[in-house]
């Protein structure tokens, strides 16, 4: 994001042992990402453990393994071995696109802001935390919640039952044309549920340490951009899953998306340093 229109490759690379270490990843990490930076494709990678990753994907796995980093929620941009760098058809179509768009002036936007955090949502956790961060001056959150994103609520089991009950009405009626065919416009089964359980749940305003909904709403109302990303590394946040998330985006909690912690976290350093 800091590199707009750049246009050319940007490639890290890094090694799991140092260079002077009999055995060291480090010349061919160097060697491959020196390839990659000779290629067609251009924008932030990173050159590690024989595999390019767009740089918005790469995420460490493994503490000691060379093949420490993975592409999350994207396939890799190539492979590298003995006989060079083998990008996938994606970039390569990719590069054929842009070598023959309009190039546009590049640009660096470098400005970041540090009043970021991450906070690990954990049984128990008072959502207290979300004020201590706002009374502290930080002006974004990214909250890593529990599967498809979101957060806890204080609903229960009668709630999460009614909710039930409405989706499987609006199963068994659905929604059809006159040729009696599904209308695609129509919610899926998974929106439904989650619509159906915040109509049940509505938006407590007494906070009993297991409903985070008051806290969030305060925050957000304090100006502090709050985004959801979830625990798990692969399949992205939905927000529209779950009740959960549905009065989380109902508030103004943003979604992550597919993006990594590592990538959520820049990305909103970055949007705010660059209004």
């Amino acid at each position: 994001w800091m590199l707009q229109h750049c246009g050319k490759p940007v490639v890290l690379t890094g090694a799991q042992l140092p260079l002077t270490m009999p055995g060291s990843d480090a010349p061919a990490n160097l060697r491959h990402a020196v390839q990659a930076a000779t290629g067609p494709v251009s924008g932030v990678m990173l050159c590690f453990g024989n595999v390019v990753i767009g740089g918005q994907y790469a995420s460490k796995m493994y503490t000691e393994a060379p093949d420490a980093f993975v592409s999350v929620n994207a396939e890799p941009w190539a492979t590298v071995d003995d006989a060079g760098v083998h990008w996938s058809a994606a970039q390569l179509a990719r590069a054929e696109r842009e070598k023959n768009a309009l190039r546009l002036g590049f640009k660096v936007l470098p400005n970041l802001e540090t009043r970021v955090a991450a906070v690990t949502l954990t049984p128990g956790l008072s959502p207290d935390v979300l004020r201590y961060y706002a009374q502290a001056g930080y002006r974004g959150l990214v909250l890593l919640g529990f599967g498809a994103g979101g957060v806890p609520n204080g609903g229960d089991a009668a709630d999460a039952e009614a909710a039930q009950g409405d989706v499987q009405d609006a199963n068994a009626t659905g929604t059809t044309d006159s040729a009696g065919a599904q209308d695609e416009s129509a919610a899926t089964p998974w929106q439904r549920y989650a619509e159906a359980s915040a109509k049940a749940e509505p938006i407590k305003k007494q906070d009993d340490g297991y409903n985070w909904l008051p806290a969030l709403a305060e925050v957000l109302e304090r100006g502090v951009r709050v985004v959801c990303a979830s625990q798990c590394p692969f399949d992205g946040v939905n927000l529209h899953k779950y009740p959960i998330g549905t009065l989380a985006a109902r508030l103004g909690a943003k979604s992550a998306g597919t993006m990594t912690l590592e990538a959520a976290l820049t990305h909103l350093m970055w949007d705010l340093g660059n209004p």
